[in-house]
């Protein structure tokens, strides 16, 4: 791995090289089941064993929802990796420019590329931070996926914001997919050194090793919100919580962000349901009873799947009562004809709301 230093707090932090990418990438060929899914070099943490595929096809599907949601037409994807969003994304838009570091990437996704999909996109050998290199402009969606740790800190991040957002057309968007979340970071930690050694006498000494020597890029709310300062058309953002069930890194210990530039129309609701405090039934009803209103927000609800998952790996004793899983209870909106996200609670970071528009 490379390193660059972040020069406002001397803190290094990883960049991953286009020679070890390259080197992971290689084998993408000799693994491919699902060539619109190789997910080659994605290694669970805990387990130290390669993510089953229907983990990794709810992680693809779950990123996928809220992409479409926005409904892009020209995307620019940013460290597209094996394809596994671009093969997804791509038959839905009018154009995709794609770039990774990787050559094998790039040769890898464009063997498997229809000529109908060739002809409406364009893929580079190109670090992120060299997209002001090329030419096209216009765009109306950036997609940068499970890179995030890799990007340098806030510094180096912030300037690629800058350089996406001069790529941008007028109130185009950025995706921002798989961030580690600062928040949990030290939950993370714990989970990671419980998963190799069970020893709790230096369990402590343990998670602040690993703080030292980790030097991926993990995201706080408030350096994501702070675009909206420090670059120039940024207006809005938004953060969601993984709706997945299975017990990965992923689905516990990251989230998804949505930067907007030039008009942001945040969606205000015609009710808002606080469910603090509030029992796993009684907000279960007060989803199902959702109905007439053309947007409604639950805010305040407790997120069963994480905290159930703490108990359980980290011996927490988080209070289910008041808790239901994100999944749940977007199905069960959903299920009354509307469309819901979870984004993470303003209050309280192991807590969720859910807004939710009338769809039919």
């Amino acid at each position: 791995m490379d390193t660059i230093i972040n020069k406002s707090n001397n803190t290094e932090y990883f960049r991953l090289s286009a020679k070890a990418a390259d080197e992971v990438y290689a084998l993408a060929k000799e693994t491919e089941e699902d060539y619109k899914l190789n997910f080659i070099g994605w290694i669970n943490t805990f387990t130290k064993k390669p993510f089953l595929a229907e983990e990794m096809y709810e992680w693809r599907d779950d990123t996928l929802d809220i992409i479409l949601s926005l409904k892009p037409k020209r995307v620019l994807d940013i460290g597209c990796g094996s394809g596994m969003l671009l093969f997804s994304v791509i038959d839905y838009v009018d154009e995709y420019i794609a770039l990774d570091i990787s050559k094998q990437c790039v040769e890898y996704v464009h063997s498997h590329m229809t000529k109908e999909q060739k002809r409406k996109s364009a893929l580079y050998v190109l670090d992120g931070f060299d997209i002001d290199k090329l030419d096209d402009k216009g765009f109306d969606l950036v997609i940068i996926n499970s890179v995030t740790q890799y990007m340098g800190g806030e510094d180096c991040f912030t300037e690629l914001i800058r350089k996406c957002a001069d790529k941008l057309a007028e109130n185009g968007r950025i995706f921002l997919g798989d961030i580690k979340e600062n928040w949990n970071k030290f939950r993370f930690y714990r989970a990671w050194e419980l998963s190799n050694d069970k020893n709790m006498g230096d369990l402590e000494k343990r998670i602040n090793d690993r703080a030292e020597i980790d030097n991926e890029f993990y995201m706080t709310k408030e350096f994501i919100d702070s675009f909206k300062i420090n670059v120039q058309r940024v207006t809005g953002t938004e953060f969601y919580c993984k709706r997945g069930n299975s017990p990965t890194e992923m689905n516990l210990f990251r989230f998804n962000a949505i930067v907007y530039l030039d008009k942001y129309d945040a969606k205000v609701p015609d009710i808002v349901v606080d469910c603090k405090g509030k029992s796993s039934d009684d907000i279960k009803k007060l989803l199902s009873n959702a109905e007439n209103v053309e947007c409604i927000k639950f805010i305040n609800i407790k997120n069963r799947f994480i905290l159930s998952n703490f108990n359980e790996m980290l011996g927490e004793t988080n209070d289910l009562s008041c808790a239901v899983n994100v999944k749940e209870a977007c199905d069960i909106l959903n299920e009354k004809g509307y469309k819901a996200f979870a984004m993470v609670s303003e209050q309280d970071y192991d807590s969720y709301d859910v807004m939710a528009v009338k769809t039919k």
